[in-house]
C-alpha cells in the first residue's frame, strides 16, 4: 500500500484567498466590473445581467458577442468569435488593465536599449522587424516575385539586384492550392540551379485558401513560436486576409491592419511582407507612394513600398521602391522568362508602357465625334468609343461631362421602344 501522507502535507491550505487566486476570486461585484471597464475604456451596454461589449478588446470584433458578468461573485468573460479570442478568459481582460505602461526614453539612453541596428533580409531593402508591401496589378505575376524572394532568402542567393541574408522563410497563401505551391516552387528552385531538397527545408508553408484567416487570426496562430524563428513572413494576398468589415479605402481601417502586421514583425523578430493590388485604371500619373488599392495609409504605414509598373516591352516590368529608412533604392528593369524573373540591365526603366500610352480624350475631341442631329444613343457613344480608342467608362464620363456644361441634348421619346437620341448643341 502506498502512503499518501507526504503528498497530503505538502498541499497548502485551502485559504480563502487560495481559493480566490484558483478560481479568479469570488468577490466580484457588477459595480467593481464596471470599474475595470471604465479603465480599459471598453464601452458596454447592460442587458439580462450581462454587460454587451460594443468591440472585443482582443480582436476588435463585435460579431463574437463579447460580454461580461459576474456568477456568484466569480466574473465571467466570452467572445464567441471563432479564433483564439474565444479560449480568452477573464483573466486575460485583468491583465490588459494591469499591462505595462508606455515607457519614456530619453535619447541618450536609447543605444543602451538598442544597441545594434537591424538585421538585414535584402541588404538595403527589407530588414528584420520591417513591413514591406509589394504592388502591382492584376496577373502582374506578383506570386512568382514573392516566390522568388523567399527561395532567394532561403538560400542566401541575390534577390534581382541585392543581396540577401540566409534565414527561414514562412509563406502564406490565401490564393493557390497546395499542390500548386509545390510544383511551383520545386519548378523554380530548379530553374535556379537550387537543390529542391536543401531549400526546401528552409521554407514552410502556410496554405490559407479556402479559409476565414484574417490578420487577427494568422497573429494569433503565430504568436506562439519563439521569437526569430523566421527572418521573412510572406503574406499573399493582404486583400483576402483584412478583418472583417474593413474598408480598403479606410485610413483608419488600413492603419490599424498595419499595426497588426507591425506586431507581427516586431514580435517575431521578422520581415512581413504582404502581396497587394493597384487600384482600378492608369496607374501612369501616380507616384510610388500613392501605388496600391485604398486608403493611403497602406504605403505610408510600411516600411518599405516596393511598386511593379508595367514597361513598353512585352514582359517585363519596371520595379521602384520607397524605403523608409535606408538609401533612395533605383529604379530596375526585371523581365519574366518562366519561371523566374530576372533582372534586365539593358532595359531603360523610364520607359514604362504607362508612359506611352495614348492620353485620355479630351471633352472636345468627344464632342467632334457627336452628329449635329439626334441619332440613336447606344449606336452613336459606340462610335464614338472606337473613334477615340477609349473605353466605355471614359466614354460614359465624358457624356455626363457635357450634360453637365449643356453641351449635348439627350432625348427620351414618349414612345418605350424608340431609343434614346444623342447630339451636339447647336454651336457646338
Amino acid at each position: 500500500m502506498i502512503d499518501l501522507t507526504p503528498a497530503l502535507n505538502a498541499i497548502p491550505a485551502w485559504t480563502p484567498d487560495v481559493f480566490d487566486a484558483l478560481c479568479g476570486g469570488g468577490n466580484w461585484t457588477d459595480a467593481k466590473l464596471l470599474d475595470l471597464l471604465s479603465r480599459l475604456s471598453i464601452k458596454s451596454t447592460p442587458r439580462n445581467r450581462k454587460h454587451d461589449l460594443d468591440n472585443c478588446p482582443f480582436c476588435h470584433e463585435s460579431e463574437g458577442n463579447p460580454a461580461v458578468w459576474v456568477k456568484d461573485g466569480t466574473p465571467i468573460y466570452k467572445c464567441h468569435r471563432a479564433n483564439k479570442c474565444g479560449q480568452r478568459v477573464f483573466a486575460d481582460l485583468e491583465a490588459l488593465a494591469n499591462r505595462p505602461k508606455r515607457r519614456i526614453i530619453n535619447v541618450l539612453d536609447l543605444p543602451k536599449q538598442y544597441p545594434t541596428a537591424r538585421a538585414e533580409v535584402v541588404k538595403g531593402l527589407i530588414r528584420r522587424g520591417d513591413v514591406c508591401n509589394i504592388i502591382g496589378g492584376s496577373k502582374a505575376r506578383k506570386t512568382f516575385l514573392v516566390m522568388l524572394l523567399a527561395l532567394c532568402v532561403a538560400s542566401g542567393r541575390k534577390f534581382l539586384a541585392w543581396e540577401t541574408v540566409q534565414g527561414r522563410v514562412l509563406l502564406m497563401d490565401n490564393e493557390l492550392r497546395g499542390d500548386d505551391l509545390w510544383r511551383r516552387l520545386e519548378a523554380m528552385a530548379k530553374a535556379m540551379g537550387l537543390c529542391w531538397e536543401d531549400v526546401g527545408q528552409h521554407i514552410d508553408v502556410m496554405p490559407l485558401r479556402g479559409t476565414l484567416s484574417d490578420l487577427n487570426t494568422i497573429d494569433s496562430e503565430l504568436s506562439y513560436l519563439p521569437p526569430e524563428t523566421y527572418a521573412l513572413e510572406i503574406l499573399d494576398a493582404l486583400y483576402k486576409a483584412l478583418p472583417a468589415g474593413t474598408d480598403e479605402n479606410s485610413n483608419s481601417d488600413m492603419t490599424r491592419a498595419y499595426v497588426l502586421l507591425d506586431r507581427t514583425a516586431e514580435r517575431d523578430n521578422c520581415a512581413v511582407a504582404v502581396v497587394h493590388h493597384t487600384s482600378k485604371g492608369s496607374q501612369r500619373e501616380k507616384s510610388v507612394s500613392d501605388m496600391g488599392s485604398g486608403a493611403g495609409a497602406q504605403s505610408r504605414s510600411a516600411d518599405a513600398h516596393i511598386v511593379l509598373r508595367e514597361h513598353e516591352d512585352k514582359n517585363t516590368l519596371v520595379l521602384q521602391a520607397i524605403v523608409r529608412s535606408q538609401k533612395p533604392v533605383d529604379p530596375i528593369c526585371i523581365v519574366f522568362e518562366h519561371p523566374l524573373w530576372q533582372l534586365a540591365p539593358d532595359k531603360d526603366p523610364a520607359n514604362t508602357a504607362a508612359a506611352n500610352k495614348k492620353p485620355a480624350p479630351t471633352l472636345d475631341e468627344f464632342l467632334a465625334t457627336l452628329p449635329a442631329d439626334p441619332s440613336p444613343k447606344k449606336d452613336v457613344l459606340a462610335l464614338s468609343k472606337i473613334k477615340l480608342g477609349c473605353s466605355k467608362d471614359t466614354i460614359m464620363a465624358l457624356v455626363q461631362e457635357a450634360t453637365s456644361r449643356g453641351q449635348v441634348v439627350i432625348a427620351q421619346p414618349s414612345n418605350k421602344t424608340r431609343p434614346h437620341t444623342i447630339c451636339r448643341k447647336k454651336g457646338q
